[in-house]
């Protein structure tokens, strides 16, 4: 995990995103590096989940034992509606924590 936060964080890209020759960027064309790849992109965006994960679970009175399944489901389910936004460029729900865009390199 280190070595793509590295790689995100100074190229835009991961090992998948390289593959793919795809590439993160600001809305103005720079590369956010490490505040806006990993700890927006990722973490922030992963404890949002966890965190709405751990209020369904609450407010629901689920066993505790499923967090990390419902976490998925979420997550599933964000990706999933994000599939049909036409006019937000395909930006995800990340991109608009961060300010970034994924783009063809």
């Amino acid at each position: 995990m280190t070595a793509q936060w590295i790689m995100m964080s100074k190229t835009g890209q991961s090992f998948g995103k390289r593959i793919m020759k795809i590439k993160v960027i600001n809305l103005d064309g720079r590369n956010p590096g490490f505040v806006g790849t990993v700890l927006i992109r990722e973490i922030l965006f992963h404890t949002i989940i966890s965190t709405f994960s751990y209020l369904l679970i609450k407010i629901f009175n689920l066993n505790e034992n499923s967090t990390e399944q419902i976490c998925n489901y979420l997550i599933t389910f964000v990706c999933f509606l994000m599939l049909f936004r036409t006019e937000a460029n395909c930006r995800t729900f990340q991109d608009y924590l961060a300010k970034t865009i994924v783009i063809k390199k």
